[in-house]
């Protein structure tokens, strides 16, 4: 296993070495896919094929409908609707690619152990903290960069130099900078994340059109969603330092909800004075309770959600599961959030 947190000479050998040895690849992306995880999977999709490899793309759930216009994305099978298609291909599969994750865990637990299964080398394409690296032959890990896209095009163009990166390839990479940054307002602090963003709109990305696409073509019921979720499901706290909206599978369902509707909602709250912990509690038919959290300013929450809810993630985008009641998995949630804050737990960087 080898890890590198830089795009080195060494580890590109390795990379071309292992594709050397593969003609059938699968690419395969973390449960319920965002922009990132569209965008690196479609991106590296393409520059695969376009040198003859056969691709499979692996999305464990479904993929939200305004990232599903990426080219490449006809590529893409669902393992939640799929799942015995790509059950009979993995054997085939002689190389994968796992890329937005950094650990099989964060796959459909029924694609997990199917992956697990299988004895073909693994590479990771991350930018996450604390990559599970025993899971990859190979691993280009590197939390320093605003996303996986960014960093899967340092990739690709050390490993086949810029014209490896065509329109349809930068619209992809593109798409997934925008959405995990949000818009360019966290994680991109780093003078490369806009020097790799000005060269993709070099390379002819339309930038109104991208936003368009991923952030104008929500419908009319997310809409709704939107409205009463912040009109009735919100609840401010620790002296309107956080807040927190809370969504039953009930109410989801009552609104229509479909995959991707309530992504960005957590962010919401930010935009009130004062606020700068956000958490969004989601319902999930299993009876697990989905929270996801944002911060702003100097507080963190990645800490929180690795010691609290069997998560992880950015210092201000994390993420977990809580594996009880709505109501129980809110007021611990609020009780650990209003203790980070009054302890400054939060602040590790003060």
């Amino acid at each position: 296993m080898n890890v590198s947190q830089s795009v080195s000479k060494k580890s590109i050998a390795l990379l071309l070495d292992l594709l050397a040895q593969a003609h059938r690849i699968a690419i395969v992306c973390h449960a319920r896919p965002d922009g990132d995880a569209v965008g690196s999977m479609t991106a590296l999709a393409q520059v695969l094929a376009t040198r003859g490899h056969d691709v499979l793309c692996i999305a464990p759930t479904a993929v939200p409908a305004p990232l599903r216009w990426v080219a490449g994305f006809e590529l893409v099978k669902t393992f939640s609707l799929d799942g015995q298609y790509i059950s009979r291909e993995l054997p085939s599969v002689q190389l994968f690619f796992h890329v937005d994750h950094n650990s099989l865990s964060r796959v459909d637990p029924q694609l997990e152990q199917a992956l697990r299964a299988c004895n073909a080398q693994r590479v990771m394409i991350d930018h996450h903290l604390h990559p599970e690296s025993a899971d990859f032959s190979l691993c280009f890990s590197r939390p320093q960069s605003s996303s996986t896209c960014e960093l899967l095009y340092e990739i690709i163009h050390r490993a086949w130099g810029k014209p490896a990166i065509s329109h349809s390839v930068a619209e992809c990479l593109y798409m997934g900078i925008l959405t995990d940054t949000g818009s360019f307002a966290h994680s991109c602090s780093n003078k490369r994340t806009y020097e790799v963003a000005g060269t993709l709109v070099e390379l002819g990305v339309d930038v109104p059109a991208v936003r368009d696409h991923v952030l104008g073509s929500y419908s009319l019921e997310r809409y709704r969603l939107y409205g009463t979720a912040m009109a009735s499901k919100t609840d401010f706290f620790a002296n309107g330092q956080a807040a927190i909206i809370s969504l039953s599978d009930e109410f989801l369902s009552s609104a229509g909800f479909s995959t991707g509707d309530t992504e960005g909602l957590v962010n919401e709250p930010l935009t009130v004075q004062g606020v700068i912990i956000s958490a969004l509690l989601s319902e999930r038919h299993d009876g697990g309770v989905r929270v996801s959290l944002r911060s702003r300013g100097h507080a963190e929450v990645n800490a929180i959600a690795r010691a609290h809810f069997n998560g992880g993630g950015h210092p201000q985008a994390s993420g977990g599961t809580l594996y009880m009641p709505l109501r129980k998995a809110s007021l611990f949630v609020r009780l650990v959030i209003a203790e980070a804050i009054k302890t400054g737990d939060c602040f590790p960087s003060r």
